[in-house]
């Protein structure tokens, strides 16, 4: 059930990952400026969502669905913010970590990963490598799992979709 809205949405997801995957400040790929802060301002009666990272509370995970390590989350939107979207967020997963094989009962699960390596498993398949530009889809009802197996941090960006009122874990 793929609406064109939800289509759209997915693909100003993937473009904001290329962005957020690119040179950034202090990085090995170019001594950019940081952009000077703009004052923007919200026309009566509307809601602006436009949200920063630097803006936002880190959450640490811990042994993420059972596995080992941390994943650092900053969370940008929520089911406040669009009823469909659970929630979009950019994940750090420290280098070895992993996730155990986990899963949703009632929701899709984007994945743009923008830097860093790892393996990736699904179900009973075996691993498979991922890197930086890769995008995943977990659909309803599938398990996996993805391992940091570099040095560096594994970065990416999280859309979690559903239209029920909660999403709810495998068993």
């Amino acid at each position: 059930m793929c609406t064109k809205a939800f289509l759209t949405f997915v693909l100003f997801l993937l473009g904001l990952g290329l962005f957020l995957a690119g040179p950034r400040v202090g990085s090995s790929q170019g001594s950019h400026q940081e952009a000077p802060k703009l004052e923007t301002k919200t026309p009566p009666g509307r809601k602006l969502v436009i949200k920063n990272r630097n803006t936002q509370e880190v959450r640490i995970q811990k042994n993420p669905f059972g596995g080992k390590g941390e994943i650092y989350r900053w969370f940008y939107f929520s089911k406040e913010d669009a009823s469909l979207v659970k929630t979009v967020n950019e994940a750090s997963m420290t280098p070895g970590s992993y996730s155990a094989l986990h899963g949703w009962e009632n929701a899709y699960e984007i994945m743009y990963f923008l830097e860093g390596e790892g393996t990736y498993q699904k179900d009973d398949e075996g691993p498979v490598p991922i890197k930086a530009g890769d995008v995943v889809l977990h659909k309803p009802g599938e398990r996996w799992s993805i391992h940091n197996t570099s040095e560096k941090p594994l970065r990416y960006l999280v859309v979690l979709v559903t239209s029920d009122e909660e999403v709810r874990p495998l068993k």
